[in-house]
């Protein structure tokens, strides 16, 4: 499906085809000086390959030339018990253990000349597409670029949360018990079961602390 957002003819594809994205990724990603390491070609074709997801491609052309692509993973998001929202996820597949993946500084690929204008073109495409999307997501954006958007979008929400895992070490000390002892019975068993397979794979653990920059290294 194609439309014209704006001054960019905006293009979504069900069918991600790696022969032809592959030039056109490659050719963006060289127009830019500064971008992660998880907009690279070898990034993305090992997602694509790895996940095989459900996703939509998304591209702004101007003038002729491609100026933005991006891939959004499909999504039934169920929240409260009875709410149901249809998802995009930029670069995710909204599958928490795949997620978990986190693709920092996440982004559509742009060229410099259009980031605000050709994403905004892309996500306005999405939004009156024929998809019925009700969310879009775009998770581990910078902050200042998550406020530009936000400059555009009436409805938008930023957020930071992420799940965090906390062990009250004096608690432990006080009780006179050792970190091992404080997890269950089935997380025991699997930190001792993949210590066994190192130690048959690569013989005994053991944990030194380097007092030297070599041996840091």
């Amino acid at each position: 499906m194609a439309s014209p957002q704006h001054k960019y003819l905006v293009k979504i594809s069900e069918s991600i085809d790696l022969t032809w994205l592959k030039p056109a990724w490659q050719n963006l990603d060289a127009q830019n000086s500064r971008l992660s390491f998880f907009h690279s070609w070898q990034w993305l074709e090992c997602w694509l390959k790895s996940y095989n997801p459900d996703a939509l491609l998304v591209s702004a052309e101007f003038e002729g030339s491609i100026v933005a692509l991006g891939i959004f993973g499909k999504y039934q998001e169920h929240r409260h018990i009875f709410v149901s929202s249809k998802q995009l996820r930029l670069f995710q597949t909204g599958v928490s253990h795949e997620d978990q993946v986190w693709v920092e500084f996440n982004d559509f690929l742009c060229h410099p000349d259009h980031i605000n204008e050709a994403s905004k073109a892309c996500l306005d495409g999405l939004l009156d597409s024929q998809y019925g999307i009700e969310e879009i997501v775009i998770s581990m954006m910078l902050k200042s670029r998550a406020h530009e958007l936000k400059k555009d979008f009436a409805a938008i929400v930023t957020s930071m949360s992420a799940p965090s895992f906390r062990t009250d070490l004096q608690a432990l000390s006080a009780s006179n018990t050792s970190y091992m002892d404080s997890l269950s019975r089935n997380t025991r068993y699997q930190v001792n079961r993949s210590k066994r397979r190192y130690e048959d794979s690569y013989g005994e653990l053991k944990l030194s602390f380097a007092t030297t920059k070599d041996q840091a290294l």
